[in-house]
């Protein structure tokens, strides 16, 4: 069996990238948001991110199920407009 490789807890922002699938950009921006950032720490000139909070704070943004089906209001003016 092969032990199983532990994961860091901090990851800087190229790490957090890789967890994420995002930009570094859109991490940035997701920090320097005024309402409901994401929670990060600067050590000397580095951002660093936990990964727990990083998981939690995702989550916490989940789009529901009863948001706005875009398909469905394209579908309904398309027969609008096609009669």
């Amino acid at each position: 069996m092969v032990p199983a490789i532990a994961k860091p807890e901090w990851l800087d922002l190229r790490a957090l990238r890789k967890h994420a699938c995002v930009s570094d950009r859109t991490l940035r921006s997701w920090i320097s948001r005024s309402t409901n950032p994401l929670p990060a720490i600067r050590v000397g000139g580095k951002l660093l991110v936990a990964r727990s909070d990083f998981d939690r704070w995702l989550r916490a943004h989940r789009i529901s199920r009863s948001s706005v089906d875009v398909g469905k209001i394209v579908d309904d003016v398309m027969k609008e407009l096609l009669g």
